[in-house]
């Protein structure tokens, strides 16, 4: 994995709206997410793929279906930190870091 500069990586909003009912809390986005503004953006990551079978969806892989799986089974995607010092996308070299205001959210 690429290093990065030692310098604070900030997550994305949540994804969230007024007919959610399950939060799904991540730590912080990886590089790929964070450069695309998506969840879960990294082709590697299984979240999407274990997430449409767990819904007893059919897999797919398109922006639009993973919004649509989402909306239909009342899904929000946030993650537990706002911000933190990392040097590479992992979530094993986070420091200094700081959580976004969950209790405000819900």
């Amino acid at each position: 994995m690429n290093s990065l500069s030692q310098e604070r990586v900030f997550g994305l909003p949540a994804s969230i709206d007024k007919n959610s009912m399950v939060l799904i809390l991540g730590t912080l986005p990886g590089q790929m997410s964070l450069a695309t503004g998506t969840y879960y953006a990294d082709p590697s990551n299984k979240f999407w793929d274990i997430l449409f079978m767990a819904c007893g969806e059919k897999i797919e892989k398109t922006a639009t279906a993973k919004e649509r799986l989402l909306k239909t089974y009342h899904i929000a995607l946030w993650d537990i930190l706002d911000s933190a010092v990392r040097k590479t996308s992992g979530d094993k070299d986070l420091m200094d870091e700081r959580p976004n205001d969950l209790p405000a959210c819900l």
